[in-house]
């Protein structure tokens, strides 16, 4: 009886080898170790999967005074971002206005970008950019993930109505998604939040570059209505993390050894018997 090996990336399936006999369990935890071993040497090397990378943006409500901020990027565990941007002009009320977040690879930085209204010929009233630590040059079959649970609106209880609607989100890449739409509202005494129902997997460019895109509007807020939202108490956010896939060489290494591990064994077990 015979066993095959796949190994698989996102554009290519390694097969090696064609046929290996079947291990017995009692080779098995020795295999394992052996794999274990292959796989820290072939990172200190160099040769392993390069990192993963990413970004997260945040833009809220804020306030319509100097000393908050509306937009941030890289923002830590705490919540404080390593960049940040005023509205200037604050945010309309109730309308609709432009944002792209995106990513440009030739110089690994990401950017979040906010129009005066909603068509692309508005005025850009903010354009911030942010360094991606760790960023790295990826291959045309790599993805990017928008995972469900940091792709978000969220609205506080306030004492009058609020809310914070992104609406017809579009990614443009090698291939443009349906467009998207969240929102998160507060009547006065409950509030509902909306995170995107699944994970969102797709690929930049051929040049690597990608833009997400869409209208944001938010109501109710402190600077037009008495006792409404400010700061964080409106919010939409989202995280992107690229996904480098391996080498094909690293995978030829990887099966090649573990290839011979396995035939290694076998022999053990012939001699044993």
């Amino acid at each position: 009886m015979y066993v095959e090996i796949k190994m698989r990336s996102t554009s290519h399936v390694w097969t090696y080898p064609a046929k290996l006999p079947i291990l017995h369990l009692s080779n098995m935890k020795q295999v394992v170790k052996s794999a274990a071993i292959v796989l820290t040497l072939l990172s200190l090397s160099g040769v392993a999967t390069a990192a993963s990378f990413g970004f997260n943006v945040l833009v809220r409500a804020g306030l319509n005074t100097t000393g908050d901020w509306e937009v941030g990027m890289g923002l830590n565990s705490s919540g404080v971002p390593t960049v940040q941007a005023q509205m200037s002009p604050y945010f309309l009320d109730g309308s609709p206005q432009r944002f792209e977040i995106g990513y440009t690879a030739g110089t690994g930085t990401a950017y979040t970008r906010i129009f005066s209204g909603a068509a692309p010929s508005s005025t850009m009233t903010v354009n911030l950019s942010y360094s991606v630590p760790g960023a790295t040059i990826l291959a045309p079959s790599d993805y990017w993930t928008l995972p469900a649970s940091s792709f978000y609106t969220s609205a506080s209880v306030r004492p009058v109505p609020t809310s914070v609607s992104v609406q017809g989100m579009v990614i443009t890449g090698n291939q443009v998604l349906n467009p998207l739409s969240l929102t998160a509202s507060s009547n006065g005494i409950t509030a509902t939040n909306q995170n995107q129902s699944a994970p969102i997997l797709f690929q930049a460019q051929a040049n690597g570059d990608w833009q997400l895109s869409g209208n944001l509007t938010m109501t109710g807020l402190s600077a037009y209505t008495s006792s409404g939202a400010q700061r964080s108490q409106l919010q939409f956010g989202l995280t992107a993390q690229a996904d480098p896939t391996p080498e094909p060489g690293t995978f030829a290494l990887m099966g090649g050894t573990l290839g011979l591990i396995l035939v290694g064994l076998r022999v053990k077990r012939k001699a044993n018997c």
